[in-house]
């Protein structure tokens, strides 16, 4: 089958961009006495009993699951480093890098076995350091409630912006399969309960004013080791194949109305295609 995203472009004051979010597909993972995590993130699965890897996937070969137990702590994932006894209360010390300072963060999840009344949690935070005060200062948040939904269903996260104009040097993007801080939960039927599935996590940043739409439209999809790009303005542009952990691992020059691009020199996973002189997300394929 295949996969197909078309991009429309507009003036060439107003485009979109992705920003870090290491691993955001969760496609690899780190394995450890205790827990397989994915990589770049922690979690705390103390009273958890699924959490980890899954094949259930909104795309790709996995996605990560958390859960509660009874109604004691909820499960909890965080990009970064961070002691997972810390979660709850120290969320905001995790995190990672980032060079770009998004408008908002989106996903795919589902939220499972969940008792009347409940729902999920996410939030992002943008920080920096403060040379002056030795402290982090807050430059932007963002937070959304997860409804229970049984198919994976798309969200976004509104980033509010504090500090106009100030880059941030790290985010961090938190779950909690509920809001435990909210009140004692009632208990699950089977002890067991509260199952938030992620996937597909992309932070987003819009800048400038959409109008006036310009010719620019591409097509891609990938099929049988191949990308196949329809440019239909036949204009030069790059289009570059990036590997899941942030690696480019191909560029070619597309000028023709359609061309395509030979993927199979590259190994088994998931990759992403940008090109710079086009407006839109990434296009995701697995090469199996």
């Amino acid at each position: 089958m295949k996969n197909i995203l078309r991009i429309i472009g507009f003036v060439v004051f107003s485009f979109n961009v992705s920003a870090q979010l290491l691993n955001g597909g969760m496609e690899t993972f780190t394995y450890t006495t205790n827990d397989t995590l994915p990589t770049g993130w922690m979690a705390e699965s103390q009273f958890s009993t699924i959490p980890g890897k899954t094949n259930d996937a909104h795309s790709g070969s996995s996605a990560f699951v958390i859960n509660g137990f009874y109604y004691y702590l909820p499960g909890m994932l965080v990009n970064g480093n961070l002691n997972p006894a810390s979660f709850l209360f120290d969320w905001v010390k995790a995190g990672t890098p980032i060079s770009t300072k998004p408008t908002s963060l989106k996903g795919f999840y589902k939220y499972t076995n969940v008792v009347s009344g409940d729902s999920a949690l996410v939030k992002v935070l943008l920080k920096k350091h403060n040379t002056s005060t030795n402290k982090l200062d807050t430059i932007g948040f963002g937070i959304a409630k997860l409804r229970p939904e049984a198919a994976y269903t798309n969200f976004e996260v509104a980033i509010t912006d504090y500090s106009v104009g100030v880059q941030p040097d790290s985010v961090v993007v938190f779950f909690m399969s509920y809001d435990y801080l909210k009140g004692t939960q009632p208990t699950c039927v089977d002890n067991y309960c509260r199952y938030l599935y992620i996937d597909d996590l992309i932070l987003t940043n819009t800048v400038g004013i959409k109008e006036n739409r310009r010719e620019n439209e591409i097509d891609f999809f990938y099929s049988a080791n191949e990308i196949h790009v329809i440019n239909k303005n036949r204009k030069e542009v790059t289009i570059d194949i990036y590997s899941i952990e942030g690696k480019l691992v191909l560029q070619k020059e597309i000028i023709e109305s359609e061309n395509r691009i030979d993927c199979s020199e590259l190994q088994k996973g998931v990759y992403f295609v940008r090109s710079k002189q086009l407006i839109g997300e990434n296009y995701k394929f697995l090469k199996d």
